[in-house]
């Protein structure tokens, strides 16, 4: 999900500057009344226009292709799927996210069209990385490994990861899938070509996970 550029900090809006729009505007490109009717039935009726990214004619945190993130309050985000999606029900993204959690955000309610959970007060992951920045990254990657948990857009982590002070979420689970021996780890090494080497050390298990973490200081 590609959300505003943030900077690396806190996220945390003051709601009282924000304003409460009726939940259709968030529905994108088209209107479609069975989205709403879903998020009315859900007790979704009014979300904030906040964020960095417009749509319709209100402001959202993120956009991707199968759908956009609004902002409900201060705790929690909703996920609402586009009208034009490639995928036709979000509950199976929702099925993943929960077992990803928590190495994912917390998943508090889903349905057909929508996912809201928990929201994170950090920053997207940078495309220049500091070397504390990757390895919360690959301890995350190698938490979701150890839930059998395979990401599939992992290898871009400045789409799909965001640091919250101490720790890194990884977002968006709707290519995911179920794997025995997932390659999170790898898959994030091979976004930087200075790490590339060491991913397919790595892959073949020549290094094991804490020897990365001690070697990754080399190269950031």
């Amino acid at each position: 999900m590609d959300e505003g550029k943030g900077k690396r900090g806190s996220g945390v809006f003051h709601e009282e500057n924000s304003s409460l729009v009726e939940v259709k505007h968030f529905i994108y490109p088209k209107y479609c009344k069975s989205i709403e009717d879903e998020l009315l039935n859900a007790g979704i009726k009014e979300l904030l226009s906040e964020g960095k990214v417009k749509i319709n004619d209100v402001m959202v945190i993120g956009k991707g292709k199968s759908g956009i993130v609004a902002m409900m309050d201060n705790e929690r985000v909703v996920k609402i799927r586009r009208t034009d999606s490639p995928k036709p029900s979000m509950e199976q993204e929702c099925s993943y996210q929960r077992n990803a959690f928590p190495v994912s955000p917390k998943v508090f309610s889903c349905g057909k069209n929508f996912i809201v959970m928990q929201r994170i007060n950090g920053y997207m992951f940078p495309r220049k990385p500091s070397v504390e920045e990757v390895k919360l990254a690959l301890i995350a990657a190698r938490n979701l490994e150890l839930l059998h948990v395979q990401h599939k857009e992992i290898a871009r982590p400045w789409k799909n990861v965001m640091i919250d002070k101490d720790r890194a979420f990884i977002l968006d689970y709707d290519s995911a899938t179920f794997k025995p021996s997932p390659n999170n780890v790898s898959k994030i090494l091979s976004s930087f070509k200075e790490t590339r080497e060491l991913s397919i050390k790595y892959s073949k298990r020549e290094i094991d996970f804490n020897k990365l973490l001690e070697l990754i200081n080399l190269y950031f």
